[in-house]
């Protein structure tokens, strides 16, 4: 992966998928863009990834709660309008989108999890339709089945129309969300496009992988993009329909307003290993093992806390909370960082979470090599084991002056406000 030029990349992608798909995509257009990410995906990593997202699709979809039905019925009501309103990422955004929206007279909390229901819904009927249950009958493979993409094709027109109907009498007058991009949430986006509600996302922080799944191509009316360099950055790669949709308000910190910096702790982020092929998670691993004894050698072992990608379901990843269970963080990313006096790791959003909270942090390019939206420090492994570091205080040379690139809450809300 090192050094690979991730928005030309992009480009090839795109190309690769038009032309090798351009059959599929003419016969069965809703089909294509329900599982565009899961091709966009496979082109980049191969199947292992699929594997993993489809199990999990599968399991979350697998049952319906009576309490989520129960739930719908209950405000089954056009008496009132309603926004949807899921950032988890992103929970003071969503907390003040939700104050603002009250304030002009849009119902967001009686819903509960509102956007969570209905995207199991949508989900139990994708898999009720048989789609999560053959991972090489996607149209990768030249021995697809032709006559299940017909009949898929046919239930998706079905369930855009069906479902239109049933979320209409809900009354949304807007759904601002951070899943538009899967598979789910690009069916919402055309049955709330029946609706004429409008759609925002609040895309992925930086451009990890050349596929760009949790940026583009954008499902939804808008997009809000994290950085006003990284918007420029995706607008080279755009197209003319998506140049329109990609907004910047700066910078979305993910803290809680209220949460007071301790600076108790020295945070090592274990880098993501899902998306890797086998060589490369063994490599990844060993290195981490370097760094993390390295790390160890120079802070107290009561101040280290280790912290895992959420999503990451690799064997190297188990292994790690069990050597390093002491280690390992069981807390919320929110206290984990409002904790830390030093965070080290790969590209992550967690690195930029840190650095708009001035709190220092350094990435370890052999982890990821992409660059960040703001300029924090970037070292190779070998690099940063030449500083030789004793102790926690030799890390003050790594400080350094911040930026203000805060969210632009007036601009945001004012953008909401032409949009009901």
């Amino acid at each position: 992966m090192k050094g690979y030029k991730i928005y030309q990349d992009y480009l090839l992608l795109n190309n690769t998928i038009n032309k090798k798909y351009s059959g599929f995509i003419n016969e069965y257009p809703l089909s294509f863009k329900t599982i565009e990410w899961y091709l966009r995906i496979y082109e980049s990593v191969g199947t292992h990834e699929l594997e993993r997202i489809f199990y999990k699709r599968k399991n979350a979809f697998n049952r319906l709660s009576i309490k989520y039905i129960k739930k719908i019925f209950k405000f089954y009501s056009p008496l009132k309008n309603r926004a949807l309103v899921n950032i988890p990422r992103l929970i003071n955004i969503q907390s003040d989108t939700r104050i603002f929206l009250e304030s002009k007279s849009i119902i967001c909390e009686d819903f509960g999890k509102g956007y969570n229901i209905i995207d199991s819904f949508i989900g139990n009927s994708l898999l009720k339709s048989g789609f999560y249950d053959n991972l090489h009958n996607l149209p990768y493979n030249d021995n697809y089945d032709k006559a299940f993409w017909k009949n898929f094709e046919q239930h998706l027109i079905q369930l855009i129309s069906s479902y239109s109907l049933f979320l209409k009498k809900l009354n949304f007058k807007i759904i601002i969300t951070q899943d538009l991009h899967t598979d789910t949430g690009f069916l919402l986006s055309r049955i709330f496009k029946t609706l004429k509600t409008p759609t925002i996302e609040f895309a992925h922080a930086f451009t990890q992988d050349r596929h760009l799944v949790t940026i583009l191509p954008v499902n939804g009316d808008y997009s809000i993009i994290w950085n006003n360099l990284l918007l420029k950055n995706i607008l080279t790669v755009s197209n003319s329909i998506e140049k329109k949709k990609l907004i910047n308000f700066d910078y979305p910190n993910s803290f809680q307003n209220n949460l007071i910096l301790q600076k108790k702790h020295f945070l090592l982020l274990f880098p993501g290993l899902q998306a890797r092929n086998f060589d490369e998670r063994k490599n990844l691993y060993n290195k981490w093992i370097q760094l993390f004894d390295y790390v160890a050698s120079f802070v107290e072992s009561e101040n280290l806390v280790i912290r895992c990608h959420p999503g990451d379901s690799s064997e190297q990843c188990k292994q790690v909370k069990v050597l390093y269970s002491d280690f390992i963080s069981g807390n919320s990313l929110d206290y984990d960082l409002t904790n830390s006096y030093f965070v080290l790791g790969g590209a992550t959003t967690v690195l930029v979470d840190a650095f708009q909270s001035e709190i220092p942090c350094v990435q370890i390019t052999d982890f990821d090599p992409e660059n960040l939206i703001l300029p924090i420090k970037r070292y190779d492994l070998e690099s940063f084991l030449l500083l030789k570091f004793k102790s926690v205080s030799a890390l003050k040379f790594l400080f350094y002056n911040y930026q203000n690139s805060k969210f632009k809450f007036n601009k945001y809300f004012n953008f909401l406000s032409s949009r009901l």
